[in-house]
């Protein structure tokens, strides 16, 4: 997976479309957090990676590589029956969120391009496509969506509760124990001489 500056050509908007990705080994439900015609932004859970919120990029991208390979198959809208859409994304850079949470965005590319009757399914208000293929200046309308599934810009999180004091405990402080103490008395080792007498 490379990790490179972003170069787009084609129109994005801030959504909040449910996927399903489908590995060998799990299914995995992430969110697509911005979208257009032939790339998205997907955050991705970190915790079924063994990611956790401090670890650093070169890390992550070396776990999400490993787990989506160099494409996957991901189900938008999956449980809304008549809007799925179904692609074959190349993850092409990642990046960490900053909160307590260990998502990771990971930038995909797809194709074929979205058509103009899929891109209203999923509820993206992207520019209409003149026939020369280019973007005109018209909106798509989106397509009304079941009131529980949401795809327009995501909310923002709320942050996690701190942490409660430590509750006053009612029992005395733990005296430290008591070290006898041992004295050993050892005879000086300097043999004491008497004075000389002082008359002759």
């Amino acid at each position: 997976m490379q990790i490179r500056p972003e170069h787009r050509r084609r129109t994005r908007v801030a959504c909040s479309v449910p996927m399903r990705i489908a590995l060998p080994t799990q299914t995995i439900d992430v969110v697509v957090m911005d979208a257009g015609r032939s790339g998205a932004r997907v955050r991705v859970p970190g915790a079924p990676f063994g990611l956790y919120h401090k670890s650093s990029v070169s890390f992550a991208a070396m776990r999400i590589a490993a787990a989506l390979g160099k494409s996957f198959e991901g189900i938008l809208l999956p449980d809304v029956s008549g809007h799925e859409v179904t692609r074959t994304f190349r993850p092409v850079r990642i990046g960490l969120k900053g909160c307590a949470l260990p998502d990771v965005d990971v930038g995909c590319s797809f194709s074929p391009p979205l058509t103009d009757d899929e891109a209203a399914r999923l509820g993206l208000a992207l520019p209409r496509l003149a026939a020369t293929g280019a973007e005109g200046a018209e909106r798509l309308a989106p397509k009304p969506l079941p009131a529980a599934v949401r795809t327009g810009p995501p909310p923002p999180r709320p942050l996690p509760p701190a942490p409660a004091p430590p509750s006053p405990s009612t029992d005395p402080p733990a005296r430290a124990p008591r070290l006898p103490i041992r004295l050993r008395l050892q005879a000086p080792t300097t043999r004491l001489e008497p004075f000389p007498p002082s008359g002759p």
